[in-house]
């Protein structure tokens, strides 16, 4: 059996990962010149966690020993909140109060794909390299992985439809009604400013469906001539950073993100953690110079501990209000009256 160095398996993938991966979308993967050669019937998602929450790489320093788990993980610690300052006498003492701060664990986990097998023979018969073809599938498959858990995460932080969470004091999860409008979806921006956490939304996520929906509410006389202009004109990914002062990340498959659903979230800092371990790995060997095997594996982490940085809004059904609305002339403020 014949199989590639370490040395050789890296110097092979580095290209392709750094084109896979880089933030720079002008960049083109190197499997692209493999696939000039072929008819493409599909396209597929660059990786949405990866945008939203940018990745941090840990290393074996990072991670903590526990006895319960063989499992590697690593903690990572949550903002306090202090105690609020009081108005006293001058001669009243200082209050002590300690000072800690919580944790929370982050468990890594491998995404790996199936290995692929072919007779070397076979692939002169393909005027295009299938080994490129499938080098980037395979990464594909595990961005697409990556995506899943992610959206995982934030439908387990949202929770139920309808349910007023104490800790926010509103909803997390409501329908907005079956019409997309340029109303119902600045209220469904609007969902975490009635928070109790005071987070700003700073990036909401869409189906590339639900974006044409609302790009068809838009004219002149209410978004502004440039605005307008630009969704007429198709110039639409230069709307992706401006509408509303959210960014706006757009999804291609609806497995992943439902065709009338829009998540909103706040800045990467408030929503938790994304870690990579090592880089995403190709493998490839071959068996008796006959036989070519294939796979990808690559070991990531990932959890969202602020649960209120993740809100969702449902473009369907009877509209829903994030909080009980209340009767301003029943409320009553500390220190009126008489």
């Amino acid at each position: 059996m014949q199989k590639m160095s370490s040395a050789e398996i890296r110097e092979q993938n580095t290209g392709l990962l750094n084109d896979l991966f880089s933030a720079d979308k002008a960049i083109q993967k190197k499997a692209a010149d493999g696939l000039s050669n072929w008819l493409r019937t599909y396209q597929r998602q660059d990786g949405i966690a990866r945008r939203v929450m940018p990745p941090t790489p840990v290393t074996e320093s990072d991670f903590d020993v526990a006895v319960e788990t063989n499992a590697p993980f690593i903690i990572r610690q949550i903002m306090p909140k202090s105690a609020g300052a009081i108005s006293v006498n001058y001669d009243t003492g200082t209050q002590v109060t300690y000072m800690d701060a919580p944790r929370y664990k982050i468990f890594l986990n491998r995404l790996w794909t199936p290995k692929y097998k072919t007779d070397k023979i076979y692939l002169a018969s393909f005027r295009g390299s299938l080994v490129d073809v499938f080098h980037d599938l395979m990464l594909q498959d595990l961005l697409a992985q990556e995506d899943l858990m992610f959206v995982g995460l934030m439908n387990a932080a949202v929770g139920i439809r309808g349910e007023v969470k104490d800790k926010l004091g509103c909803r997390q999860f409501i329908n907005m009604g079956a019409n997309v409008t340029t109303k119902s979806v600045m209220k469904a921006i609007s969902g975490m400013s009635y928070s109790k956490l005071n987070l700003n939304p700073s990036q909401a996520i869409i189906h590339r469906t639900f974006w044409w929906n609302l790009i068809q509410t838009f004219s002149a006389h209410e978004q502004g001539d440039s605005i307008a202009q630009d969704a007429i004109f198709g110039n639409v990914q230069s709307l992706e950073e401006k509408m509303a002062g959210i960014t706006w990340r757009t999804a291609l498959d609806y497995d992943i993100i439902p065709i009338n659903t829009m998540y909103i979230l706040a800045a990467p800092e408030y929503c938790g953690d994304f870690v990579t371990y090592g880089e995403a790995s190709i493998f490839t060997e071959t068996t008796q110079d006959i036989w070519l095997d294939m796979n990808a594996h690559e070991t990531i982490g990932m959890s969202i501990p602020n649960t209120g940085a993740v809100f969702r809004a449902d473009f369907k059904g009877t509209a829903e209000d994030w909080y009980d609305l209340i009767d301003d002339e029943d409320t009553v403020v500390e220190g009126d009256g008489e």
